[in-house]
């Protein structure tokens, strides 16, 4: 396995740029850039591509959602999200990406959202019984 970080904040700006490292070689690497700077974004392996989600790019929160391929070396803009949200809970389970809260710059959401790479579509998910922002989140099968 491989560990990805994804955008950010430097104290001066957010980031677009992407380091991948490879545990085996003791090594970070620089991967392409994403196609928008963002912090505060989730992201989550999906069959071996990473999906990026939601952030903060300095001037509003975003529901624009990439995927990269590490075999093209490429990124891929795919639909938004219903909602615009940075601080967001983002997994995985069979297959599907879920976003869970977050904040949209006037509230954090208790809402929720789940995506199907195989149909490239957007399903609204019941709420959570509380509104919330950067919460944990972790799966087990």
């Amino acid at each position: 396995g491989r560990l990805y970080v994804c955008g950010g904040y430097n104290r001066q700006e957010r980031l677009s740029s992407v380091e991948c490292f490879d545990p085996a070689a003791g090594m970070w690497m620089a991967l392409p850039p994403m196609t928008q700077r963002r912090s505060g974004a989730g992201a989550t392996v999906i069959n071996g591509q990473l999906y990026v989600c939601g952030g903060y790019d300095g001037k509003e929160r975003l529901n624009s959602v990439e995927r990269f391929d590490p075999t093209l070396g490429e990124w891929e803009t795919l639909p938004s999200m219903a909602k615009r949200r940075h601080g967001a809970a983002v997994a995985m389970i069979n297959d599907q990406l879920y976003v869970c809260g977050g904040y949209d710059g006037r509230q954090c959401l208790g809402c929720a959202e789940r995506f199907d790479p195989a149909t490239g579509t957007w399903i609204n998910m019941p709420t959570m019984g509380s509104q919330r922002s950067s919460p944990a989140v972790a799966v087990i099968t």
